[in-house]
């Protein structure tokens, strides 16, 4: 059985900066015993608001394997700069630009800061490397086969995406242990995230982070703010922002919530005024097209199933369809044996059903139809 982790270049090993593609860099990386191939890499793509334990925790790595990572942020125009763990945004401006050109904030039916910061922004990187085909390296686990199908229909037709772990059986159980005998880790909780203020998470979990992080609620408060620059809402998305007060009262109740002590945060303070309200638009908005959203993903997972999955999937069908015939074929029988023999279809001449007929009713249809020929008439 071939090594999952043994990948040929030209080649693209995906860091998000998370523990399951840590643990992903660092097989790849033992399987070529630290020492990668000329065109193959680790890259990072950087948006800007990934949380500073992020960016320790990809430098941390590179230093300690000895390999390095490519840093990649998106600039304005739809292009790509790459820079380093020193020189590295951290205010937000790779997100703010991308958010700038495609006049929408990110959400669940349009995510950009993935769409555009990361896959496209690496993509480009790899285009003016001259590379005509690649492969990608992805750190999706086996307990996340949903994703690896959607990451799949979504490829471009030069990329091959492989997931190691997942053809390896890696689940989270084996992250968490891998981590746990290692010198360091990712200095982020569970559900906290790489990103602040990920819309994907659960409206509890992003008021708490909060709570934890102001500093991250003020950056979304006044990149909004500015709707000439920013929309709120993309233009298909109009008028959605007028049940958008209404959510926020009754979410929290009219009731002041404040942040850690000193830190003058409120929540109602934030989220009932024009410009705060983007913490909460980034999921509600993108709540508005959820049932697309999961149908897209049922629609996609449809049309990228495996040959073999597929041809069984036929032959399931066609199987099936015999037991109907035969079934049809059994029950006709049993309908034709309560009539009498002038009524069987021996009895009959499929070739010419006019003898069929009385000759009254021939004479009949000849009348209503005009058409009888010479011989029937005759």
């Amino acid at each position: 059985m071939s090594d999952p982790f043994k990948i040929e270049g030209p080649a693209v090993i995906s860091f998000s900066g998370g523990r399951t593609s840590g643990m992903l860099s660092h097989r790849i990386l033992e399987a070529h015993e630290f020492r990668l191939p000329s065109d193959v890499f680790l890259c990072f793509q950087n948006t800007g608001k990934e949380r500073p334990e992020t960016l320790d925790f990809i430098d941390r790595c590179s230093r300690a394997r000895g390999v390095p990572v490519v840093w990649l942020e998106y600039r304005p125009g739809r292009t790509f700069a790459v820079v380093d763990y020193a020189t590295a945004n951290r205010t937000g401006e790779p997100l703010r630009a991308a958010m700038a050109d495609r006049k929408y904030v990110p959400n669940p039916a349009a995510r950009i800061c993935t769409i555009e910061c990361k896959l496209l922004t690496a993509r480009r990187y790899v285009e003016s490397l001259g590379w005509d085909h690649w492969t990608d390296a992805i750190g999706f686990r086996a307990d996340e086969p949903a994703r690896v199908v959607k990451r799949r229909a979504s490829a471009d037709e030069r990329e091959d995406l492989v997931f190691p772990l997942h053809d390896a059986g890696v689940t989270k159980e084996d992250v968490a242990a891998f981590w746990r005998s290692q010198p360091f880790d990712l200095q982020l909780g569970p559900n906290e995230g790489n990103c602040d203020l990920c819309f994907l998470k659960k409206p509890g979990t992003i008021e708490r982070l909060m709570r934890k992080w102001p500093e991250a609620a003020k950056w979304w408060k006044g990149r909004i703010r500015n709707r000439q620059s920013v929309p709120l809402r993309p233009p298909q998305l109009r008028g959605a922002g007028t049940t958008l007060s209404a959510a926020i009262v009754a979410a929290d109740g009219r009731r002041r919530r404040t942040g850690p002590a000193g830190s003058g945060v409120s929540l109602h303070g934030l989220t009932n005024n024009h410009g705060g309200q983007v913490m909460l638009a980034l999921f509600i908005i993108g709540g508005v097209f959820a049932g697309l959203y999961v149908r897209e993903r049922v629609l996609r997972a449809a049309l990228t199933l495996e040959r073999d999955a597929a041809r069984a999937a036929l032959d399931a069908l066609r199987a099936a369809q015999g037991q109907i015939i035969e079934g049809m074929e059994g029950l006709t029988q049993e309908l034709l044996s309560g009539l009498s023999p002038a009524h069987t279809p021996e009895a009959f001449d499929p070739r010419d059903p006019w003898d069929d007929l009385t000759p009254q009713e021939q004479a009949e249809l000849c009348r209503w139809t005009g058409q009888c020929d010479v011989k029937r008439a005759a």
